[in-house]
């Protein structure tokens, strides 16, 4: 297209004309490219040349390209940079790629991080050419500042003080990555630690999670769909959090048997007169600890018209079916009423195998508007519950009730007492 910009990108890590299938750019038709003052060469990643004269690289830049064509004729993924021209941009790419990444277990928080470090395609960030070695803890600390003071069009500002603490531990840890990797040094790393929290009045608080009485909930059921309808009752009866209800699938319900304790004892399932899912992907898994959801008589209500059949007990396939029956009784005579038929790809679209917390909240957030009653989160169901439990039970049977990991060296060694959880079912649940 004439007149577009061919500029290259950080961010795609590709010049223009550059090929993605992973084959590099012959090296005659490498050339300086700039960026700022600076002259560079994309080769696999940037790799720094020299200065930028006004209109032409420098004669060192050319000179710096024509030694790297030299030494990639010998061996193509050779790479000789001084660390002092170490972008800090290049750093964090680095650590993107590598088998540390932090990608897999905070993508949200990395990808904020990147974003508001960096930029993104149309807007350029505040250190997008800034030289690693020159990011120092006094620049960390004026970014801190400044995600604190990010604020939307009324005036409200946007990001918490657990967001705003993520965001800075997380450049940290890119620091103390390239220490290991020899990239950055190691006193340079730490003066990053000393970087204090934001003070406080000069951050937005974190919200604590709200309550939410039954009966409000109880209201607004009718307006979801028959699966989301139960995993809200499922929440009320076994006070799990969100995610481990719309996760469970049919093989994880098990109603006859025994289940191993992690001290040696069993627990007999039938004799307790619950069922159970043993959790594996849990918020506590990564600390060795067991989770065990329980149902008691009304649970089980509910768990049964579920298992049948294999995969997710709450699809969003049956959902949509439901709606779009409402939908369909809804129609005048003759017409389609207000809905219009689906064309093109639109109709095409299927619907994922499992509901997931934010689809339960905007499900929650929709209903509670279409009632008119105060809107409030799934997890205050957790809360509400917990506290009942708490009430009829005692603090320490609704810990173990809620999945709590267990305290002191000895509920490190024993587990959770399944045994008082499993009451708690057989009473509550």
């Amino acid at each position: 297209m004439a007149g577009r910009n061919k500029m290259p990108s950080l961010y795609t890590g590709y010049r223009d004309g550059e090929v993605m299938a992973g084959k590099p750019r012959p090296l005659h038709e490498l050339v300086p490219v700039r960026r700022g003052d600076k002259a560079y060469v994309f080769r696999g990643k940037w790799v720094y040349l020299g200065k930028w004269d006004s209109d032409e690289p420098s004669d060192e830049a050319v000179a710096r390209l024509n030694q790297l064509k030299e030494l990639w004729k010998v061996d193509p993924k050779a790479f000789a940079k001084p660390k002092s021209d170490l972008l800090f941009i290049e750093l964090w790419r680095a650590w993107e790629t590598s088998t540390e990444s932090p990608v897999q277990a905070n993508r949200k928080d990395f990808d904020r991080a990147d974003r508001l470090l960096f930029g993104k395609k149309g807007t350029v960030g505040p250190y997008l050419h800034h030289d690693a070695a020159k990011f120092t803890a006094r620049d960390l600390k004026a970014w801190q500042a400044h995600l604190c003071q990010l604020a939307d069009t009324d005036g409200a500002l946007l990001l918490s003080r657990d967001t705003v603490r993520r965001c800075v531990k997380i450049v940290q840890r890119c620091f103390a990555w390239g220490v290991v990797e020899g990239m950055v040094d190691q006193l340079h790393a730490a003066s990053m630690l000393l970087v204090e929290p934001p003070a406080t009045g000069k951050v937005k608080e974190n919200k604590k999670r709200a309550s939410i009485d039954r009966a409000t909930s109880d209201k607004i059921l009718p307006s979801l769909s028959p699966p989301l309808r139960d995993a809200v009752q499922l929440l009320w009866l076994t006070t799990a959090r969100p995610s481990e209800i719309l996760g469970l699938t049919v093989e994880d319900i098990r109603r006859t048997g025994s289940i191993l304790l992690r001290g040696g004892a069993t627990l007999d399932l039938e004799a307790e007169g619950v069922w159970a899912a043993n959790l594996e992907e849990h918020k506590t898994a990564g600390k060795g600890f067991e989770r065990v959801v329980f149902f008691g008589p009304k649970a089980q209500a509910i768990l049964t018209p579920y298992l049948v059949g294999t995969g997710y007990l709450f699809k969003p396939s049956e959902g949509r079916a439901y709606s779009v029956g409402i939908m369909g009784e809804r129609r005048k005579p003759g017409g389609t009423g207000s809905r219009k038929p689906v064309k093109g790809e639109a109709g095409k679209r299927k619907p994922s195998e499992f509901y997931t917390y934010g689809k339960l909240a905007t499900a929650i957030r929709r209903a509670c508007k279409k009632n008119k009653l105060p809107h409030f989160f799934p997890y205050a169901i957790r809360i509400t519950a917990s506290a009942a439990i708490m009430d009829s039970h005692g603090k320490e049977a609704a810990g173990v009730y809620m999945g709590h990991s267990p305290r002191g060296v000895t509920g490190a060694y024993v587990g959770s007492d399944l045994r008082l959880a499993a009451k708690v079912a057989r009473d509550c649940g």
